[in-house]
């Protein structure tokens, strides 16, 4: 599945400065990301078929022993049980394409 985003290259004009006269002149050039249409198609990444929530139970259950055995949990408690959501439902592959945008 794919969604049209404006190009961070050139921020949707479909024009970039020629590097060659970047500074000393406004000469500009198709934008070679884009091929000058300004918007870039990428690719959005696919829910598992069979997600796995093993981890998510786990961080969950540990977090509950922490908070009754100490009277406290780590902070970061949170963000990991997010992490681990989002990887159990789109596979750990989707933080290369969270990274990358």
């Amino acid at each position: 599945m794919g969604k049209s985003v404006e190009c961070k290259a050139c921020h949707g004009t479909g024009q970039v400065q020629n590097p060659a006269y970047r500074g000393t002149s406004f000469e500009f050039e198709q934008c070679k990301v884009c091929s000058g249409t300004g918007t870039k198609n990428i690719v959005l990444p696919e829910k598992l078929e069979n997600p796995d929530f093993t981890a998510i139970i786990e961080l969950a259950e540990q977090y509950i022993n922490d908070i009754s055995e100490k009277g406290w949990a780590d902070e970061d408690f949170p963000q990991w049980i997010f992490e681990s959501a989002i990887s159990s439902i789109y596979g750990p592959g989707v933080w290369k394409f969270i990274s990358n945008r």
